[in-house]
């Protein structure tokens, strides 16, 4: 059954609140994914740089785990 009944202070103010952990924790993991890519760019750079083959392959598999990560964020 719905309830037609508005919503009162104290259920916009849990809502808010609720909203807002939300959020605090959607900011938290697109600045982790942030991290993570930063830190694969820098390491792709010392990879092309040294022409080191190996360490690119391993970057590229590390980079469907930042893809797979950011799927889940959206």
């Amino acid at each position: 059954m719905i309830d037609d009944e508005p919503l009162g202070p104290d259920d916009l103010r849990i809502t808010r609140e609720a909203f807002d952990a939300e959020l605090l924790a959607i900011s938290a993991d697109v600045l982790r994914l942030g991290r993570h890519v930063r830190r694969a760019i820098d390491e792709s750079m010392e990879a092309l740089r040294d022409a080191d083959l190996d360490r690119a392959r391993a970057l590229v598999e590390g980079d469907r785990s930042v893809n797979r990560q950011r799927w889940l964020l959206e």
